[in-house]
């Protein structure tokens, strides 16, 4: 069995991450013993179930001031010593903005160092490139301890996410777990990160949790769920609801999340008379989203490549809705058709096409016999290649192999 593992996040808990937190399940599950570090504290609000288990176990990182006056001696000497003085001058050649970030980075990596070296874990795993990965690098090279990091979607196809400092740090991790191939071909295309470096393993879920009494209702519910945001693509959806309506078809759409974009949402939704038939549903917890997919009649997720560059990779709602039999339409960005194949386990549209997606979603409501093929041929293969304990378990061989592997 591996040693400990020192995890690594940016903020807990997060609504939209609850793939870390159904990791982190799995693992503790399968008896990997971990210590879970955020750097930032998040109001509780719409935790993830999952995380329940170990929230009160979680290290949270003091805000800076607060931190240099809690270990003054103790950050003097890790910042002042010979390994200190490097790990700033590699901080430094982290590109625009580095300059500002490097002593908060570095005294961050020496509060992790320290607490991680008092907890005899063997071995650090960052989610997400920028300050998770960077400070557990750092942490890493005080302590001669393996590192490795998990990349997601936002942390890479944003341009100009990835740093040169990034780079240097992906090609000293033990490994750049991704979410899906199509992530790992993108850093190694777009970012030249390390190929031998990248180990796809999807997030994964338990699909006996989906397990849901579907009651389609009338007239039948258009379910999406995601940030409000640009790559979700919604304001396509809502474009594809005024077709749908113009075509003779009965609806109602609920879009469940909560983001920046609501007031342009909600402005659409108003210049198309929609209000009767779409509604903003806000975040809501996750026993909620489960009872929305048993009763909605078909899933869309019509993600887009947003304007910075920032994408889906593949979007857990889709896991979930495969997994509760929910019938999907989505489009062909990033890593979607991994899971969603075209006439197959779902309808795939090319992104921005609302056209598209109106024509799809009629079909699913139109045919009740292609709706239950395509559902039950999605459940099938999430069963097969979503797990979420079989992606643990491969998290764990690459824990058990690289503990204590540092260099000396």
């Amino acid at each position: 069995m591996a040693d400990r593992i020192a995890y690594v996040l940016g903020r807990f808990p997060v609504l939209s991450e609850t793939f870390i937190a159904r990791e982190i399940r799995d693992l503790l599950e399968q008896g990997v013993a971990i210590d879970v570090y955020a750097l930032v504290r998040q109001p509780q609000g719409c935790a993830p179930p999952e995380a329940e288990r170990f929230a009160e176990a979680v290290t949270f990182r003091p805000p800076l001031p607060r931190l240099a006056a809690a270990h003054p001696l103790r950050l003097a000497r890790h910042l002042l010593a010979r390994e200190g003085r490097q790990l700033r001058s590699e901080a430094r050649t982290g590109g625009a903005g580095w300059g500002m970030l490097a002593a908060g980075r570095v005294a961050s990596a020496c509060w992790l160092a320290d607490r991680v070296g008092r907890s005899g874990a063997g071995h650090i795993h960052a989610h997400f490139l920028g300050a998770p990965a960077q400070v557990a690098y750092l942490a890493s090279r005080i302590l001669r301890l393996p590192f490795s990091v998990s990349a997601h979607a936002s942390d890479a196809f944003v341009r100009g996410r990835v740093t040169a400092f990034e780079r240097r740090i992906a090609g000293e991790a033990a490994a750049i777990v991704t979410c899906s191939f199509s992530l790992a071909e993108h850093l190694v295309l777009a970012h030249g990160l390390p190929s031998e470096k990248l180990l796809p393993i999807y997030h994964g879920i338990r699909a006996e949790e989906l397990q849901v009494d579907r009651r389609p209702q009338a007239p039948p519910v258009v379910l999406a769920v995601g940030r409000l945001v640009e790559k979700k693509g919604f304001h396509h959806l809502i474009t594809a609801m005024a077709l749908l309506r113009k075509a003779g078809h009965r609806f109602r759409c609920s879009i469940v999340g909560e983001g920046p974009e609501r007031p342009l949402l909600e402005s659409l939704i108003a210049d198309a008379r929609l209000g009767d038939q779409v509604e903003l549903l806000g975040a809501r917890p996750f026993r909620d989203v489960v009872r929305l997919y048993g009763c909605a009649s078909v899933l869309v997720a019509p993600s887009i490549e947003a304007t910075d560059g920032d994408m889906d990779g593949l979007p857990n709602v889709l896991l979930e809705a495969a997994a509760a039999r929910v019938p999907i339409v989505a489009t062909t960005v990033s890593a979607i058709p991994e899971l969603i194949r075209h006439e197959a386990t779902g309808l795939l549209v090319s992104p921005h096409d609302a056209h598209g997606l109106a024509e799809a979603v009629g079909r699913i409501l139109s045919d009740d016999a292609l709706a239950r093929d395509l559902a039950e041929a999605a459940h099938e293969r999430v069963l097969r290649h979503f797990d979420s304990r079989e992606s643990a378990r491969r998290l764990a061989k690459l824990f058990e192999t690289q503990s204590g592997a540092g260099p000396k």
